[in-house]
């Protein structure tokens, strides 16, 4: 039987392509839960008073949460199942916040794709600009993944 997914190797992605992601919305539930499974509880991420007083006005979701998001939205793609080798790194800026009720998004392009000296890998690296649902940037990152070549599936 053959798999309806059909997953990118190495030589599938090119610099310049650009995918882009469903979008998520952001839960009350959501940051209670990040919070608890961190043990970050700071006051702007649980504390209505406190964060009133911020120049935020209202509680926000964690930096954290945001791009874990960004991560998961880009996985539900597919592009990579059965072929991703590994998270190679992160980098990433938070430039505006996220707040409940936010639904965001990644519209991530691939930057750059060079092989190894391992014939069956190549390393992926993209630019993900996170929005939300004004389309305002509220994570830039770079993202570098590994992934299995066609002549690495042979094996």
């Amino acid at each position: 039987m053959e798999s309806a997914i059909k997953p990118w190797y190495f030589e599938d992605y090119e610099v310049g392509q650009v995918i882009e992601t469903p979008g998520r919305t952001i839960t009350d539930a959501d940051i209670v839960s990040f919070g608890a499974i961190t043990a970050d509880f700071s006051s702007i991420h649980f504390d209505d008073t406190y964060a009133k007083k911020t120049i935020y006005g209202t509680r926000i979701a964690h930096g954290m949460l945001t791009i874990s998001y960004a991560l998961g939205l880009y996985t539900r793609l597919m592009t990579s199942y059965g072929t991703g080798m590994g998270n190679m790194g992160i980098s990433c800026r938070f430039t505006h916040p996220v707040r409940v009720g936010d639904t965001i998004r990644v519209i991530a392009e691939i930057i750059q794709a060079r092989p190894t000296r391992k014939p069956d890998r190549g390393i992926v690296k993209f630019h993900f600009n996170v929005v939300n649902q004004d389309g305002t940037t509220v994570c830039d990152a770079e993202y570098t993944h590994m992934v299995r070549t066609r002549a690495g599936a042979q094996h």
